[in-house]
């Protein structure tokens, strides 16, 4: 037995065999003898976990599989894998003083069972026709076992959060976060190829999206090509710098001990030819690296397997023009796009401030799935794109990615709820599109602008309210009182606006009755309403309400047609508190948003109840309000 072989206490069994191969699951082939020399069958045996505890078939004395690794003098040409994912990290390579020194090893390879040749401080070696050939000055030594000594950096190799709380144990993990990177994960493992992203400012998208994740990646196949994109060159540079030293600090090189940039390590006769500025690395050895452009940057020459595309509009006022539109449009199709190959990933990240920017395009022109489940991250069609937006504030119901209640901030600790009400308050329409993801532009709504009051006047004719229970799961209830007055007009006073349980807006619906001090509420019936009618007016009685009468009837006509016909009518005849905005955020947010082209709105309970009132207290005759009480149906 050789020096070595005594030291690894492992040694092929024989020569003339093919070497046995570790695949990139952990999973070791092939036949082993341990230190007192009985014979280990290892096949199928998977080393899983951070104590090498054993999975899967075959038998033998599994210290073989757990002390060592197979003698790669014996056994030239070892490859480490041949199915699909890139896992660099599991295995030591040579060069670096802690790998085999002779190169027939094998580095596990991304897909079709193809391999790539490890590489160490000297000359590369292939070992493709079974010679082994020394791999510059590395020292020969062990190859760890998956997960057999360091169990925390051999999850940082397997999950992108991992990795983060490993290189950066100060990030804040919350609720969103967790998600965020889940989501993340599932692109970097390819489950998704094409994502888009609508994240509120100051979350963390651009360190997890441009800096972690690039890193995680190359850490894991230091062979792709990754451009990050940004609406400035000096800002997409400023990523690529970020990327560049967290790969050079030792944490790093702990997780992904082969993945090296120029300068991170002894010099090598690859760092002649190897790049590294501020916008442009490679890895040395392997032909990876990043490229960090602007969104009018060139990508000429250059193979790109992964585009990340970070904030590509800088403002308001850039979004807002046509013109830069079109150039990050015309960019992203005839320079990003053509550059891409069938197994690229793309991913888009940002904060909206456009309904036609990139996304909002993109979503018009593209198969598109909005992500709610994490279910929906397996088996997603090939050239579909996964959409998903996290709002500042919760609108909807819960849902298995996002199972905030309603009305809670997306990251408490940094933006809460009453902050995020006061910008809200300050600039409504802006702040649906940059913290709820949810753009809106003038050209093209329903509604102008309506008129307001600061009190009621005196005089008031009746006091009433309209119902329009929820069709689906994903619509809401919209329950408006109003007071109707001599001059003819209708006092918005209050609003039940919301997607919970019946159970829940039935007490709501029954309070808000009687504080208004309402005598009459129609209810549409139709989809549940009869039921929901009831159960509001039992609830009054049970409270001692008398004075309310609920009227329950059948909503027959057209909802578009209605919507649309009476738009002009609602904006004239009816008035909202000063304070509307704020004390109904999603309610306003919806009807001001509302726009002409119907299937273009997510939400029509709002101006569908509007409509109502405005059909119900209209005269047959002439357009006016009736005096005398409620119009016949």
């Amino acid at each position: 037995m050789t020096r070595k072989e005594e030291r690894s206490g492992l040694h092929a069994v024989s020569e003339k065999r093919a070497g046995p191969v570790v695949g990139n699951d952990g999973s070791l082939h092939g036949r082993y003898r341990s230190r007192d020399g009985a014979d280990s069958d290892c096949d199928e045996r998977r080393i899983v976990g951070g104590d090498g505890v054993s999975s899967g078939n075959g038998n033998g004395n599994i210290s073989a599989c757990r002390s060592g690794v197979p003698d790669d003098g014996g056994s030239p040409g070892t490859e480490f894998g041949n199915g699909s994912g890139y896992e660099t990290g599991h295995f030591r390579v040579a060069g670096n003083g802690r790998g085999p020194a002779d190169g027939g090893s094998r580095i596990p390879a991304d897909g079709g069972g193809s391999t790539l040749a490890a590489v160490g401080r000297g000359d590369s070696a292939s070992g493709n026709d079974g010679r082994p050939k020394r791999c510059g000055d590395g020292k020969r030594g062990q190859t760890p076992v998956i997960g057999m000594n360091r169990p925390q950096e051999e999850w940082a190799r397997r999950s992108l959060a991992a990795f983060a709380a490993t290189v950066r144990p100060d990030v804040e993990w919350t609720p969103f976060h967790r998600a965020y990177y889940r989501l993340l994960d599932a692109f970097a493992e390819g489950r998704i190829r094409r994502m888009m992203v609508s994240v509120p400012p100051q979350h963390g998208k651009s360190f997890g999206a441009s800096v972690l994740l690039p890193a995680y990646l190359l850490g894991r196949d230091p062979r792709i090509r990754i451009a990050v994109a940004s609406y400035s060159f000096s800002l997409a540079g400023r990523f690529g710098q970020q990327v560049q030293r967290l790969m050079s600090e030792g944490s790093y090189r702990t997780v992904f001990p082969a993945t090296l940039i120029k300068g991170t390590g002894p010099r090598v006769q690859q760092e002649r030819t190897a790049r590294r500025t501020a916008q442009e690395f490679d890895c040395v050895g392997f032909g990876g690296g990043l490229k960090a452009v602007g969104r009018t940057g060139s990508l000429t020459g250059d193979r790109v397997d992964v585009l990340v595309a970070d904030d590509l509009y800088k403002d308001a006022l850039e979004a807002h023009s046509p013109l830069v539109r079109e150039r990050i449009w015309e960019w992203y199709h005839a320079v990003a796009r053509t550059r891409l190959h069938d197994a690229s990933r793309e991913l888009l990240v940002g904060t909206r401030w456009h309904e036609d920017d990139l996304i909002g395009r993109l979503k018009r022109t593209e198969r598109v799935v909005e992500l709610s489940e994490w279910g929906q991250t397996e088996g997603v069609p090939t050239g579909t794109w996964v959409a998903v937006s996290f709002e500042a504030l919760k609108t909807g119901p819960p849902t298995e990615l996002d199972p905030r209640e309603e009305g809670e901030a997306l990251w408490p600790g940094r933006h809460s709820a009453g902050w995020l009400a006061q910008r809200r308050s300050a600039d409504p329409t802006l702040f649906e599109a940059l913290f709820q993801g949810n753009p809106v532009v003038r050209e093209g709504l329903l509604y102008g602008d309506f008129g307001t009051y600061a009190a009621l006047p005196a005089g008031l004719l009746r006091r009433a309210n309209y119902t329009d229970t929820a069709d689906t799961g994903e619509d809401r209830l919209c329950s408006i009182c109003y007071a109707v007055a001599e001059d003819g007009l209708c006092y918005v006073t209050d609003v039940v606006y919301t997607s919970r349980p019946m159970e829940e807006t039935e007490a709501a619906v029954a309070a808000m009755l009687e504080r208004n001090g309402t005598t009459l509420a129609q209810v549409e019936s139709n989809n549940g309403g009869r039921g929901f009618g009831r159960a509001v007016e039992r609830r009054l009685r049970e409270a001692g309400v008398r004075s309310c009468t609920l009227r329950l009837f059948h909503q027959r006509s057209n909802k578009e047609a209605r919507i649309l016909t009476h738009a002009a009518t609602v904006v004239r005849q009816v008035r909202m508190p000063e304070d509307w905005r704020v004390r109904w955020p999603e309610f306003a947010a919806d009807v001001c948003g509302f726009r002409r082209v119907f299937r273009a709105n997510a939400h029509d309970d709002g101006p569908d109840a509007l409509t109502g009132i405005v059909e119900t207290e209209l005269a047959p005759r002439g357009g006016r309000i009736l005096a005398g009480g409620f119009s016949k149906r």
